[in-house]
């Protein structure tokens, strides 16, 4: 659901997707066979991924899409004005999470690698060595870390970086303005920008999964309801009636 002026959101037809990761412009699909799906704008070859084979995850930007293959390494297309295709000598990386300024990369060890434009320091991550789940996104870069604890780099124009005292938590999402984090008890947390109502989620509870994007935020319950907060432009946090089981 939302704008699709450039046909991102015409996914009507895919079968046999397994995750998904879409922004403004453009949608990425993985499929089960490992190959991937795009539609939407392509003006800088962001949608040009119909050769990826053996991909186990995706993560996409305006005008970049990028796959990591199963033996740990990097794949990419689109804009490279920010460096970008330095992904491709990555080795070892789980799982990856890429924002318009830059894009991280989750080694099997717990350490992070992170090219792209530093003009917040978002990549300054030299010192974490334990984190399970990473968070690229604006000029912010976030770690979950194994003891359930969560680290943040960047900009934090908005106290998004006050994570701190966060404890328990067992997943995380974040827009680069706010931040959520998913507790095992499922409630979440959330700090930063509010001034949508994005952050208003002290209420939710038996939530299963989450994610953010811009000023709005979606959370998943256990039953397959989906409930949201925050700014609802262009329809995007219309999930009332959903119930995807």
């Amino acid at each position: 659901t939302g704008d699709n002026d450039e046909n991102q959101c015409d996914v009507t037809t895919w079968k046999n997707i397994k995750k998904v990761s879409s922004t403004y412009d453009h949608t990425l699909g993985l499929k089960e066979n490992r190959t991937v799906a795009a539609t939407g704008r392509n003006d800088k070859g962001q949608c040009n991924v119909a050769k990826w084979t053996n991909i186990v995850d995706i993560a996409c930007t305006s005008y970049a899409s990028y796959g990591l293959t199963q033996d740990g390494y990097v794949v990419f297309c689109g804009d490279n004005s920010k460096g970008q295709s330095a992904v491709t000598q990555w080795t070892d990386v789980v799982s990856i999470s890429a924002s318009n300024r830059h894009i991280a990369g989750l080694r099997r060890d717990g350490t992070v690698v992170v090219t792209g434009k530093n003009s917040e320091v978002q990549y300054e991550v030299a010192s974490w060595n334990d984190v399970v789940e990473i968070i690229a996104e604006g000029s912010c870069t976030a770690g979950l870390n194994q003891d359930g604890t969560v680290v943040t780099v960047g900009t934090d124009w908005f106290n998004q970086s006050d994570v701190s005292n966060w404890e328990n938590v067992v997943a995380i999402s974040t827009s680069g303005y706010h931040i959520i984090g998913l507790k095992a008890d499922g409630t979440v947390v959330a700090a930063g920008r509010n001034d949508y109502g994005q952050c208003d989620v002290t209420d939710w509870q038996n939530i299963v999964a989450i994610d953010t994007e811009g000023v709005y935020t979606i959370g998943l319950t256990a039953d397959g309801k989906v409930v949201s907060a925050g700014s609802n432009k262009d329809d995007r946090s219309n999930v009332i009636g959903w119930k995807l089981w």
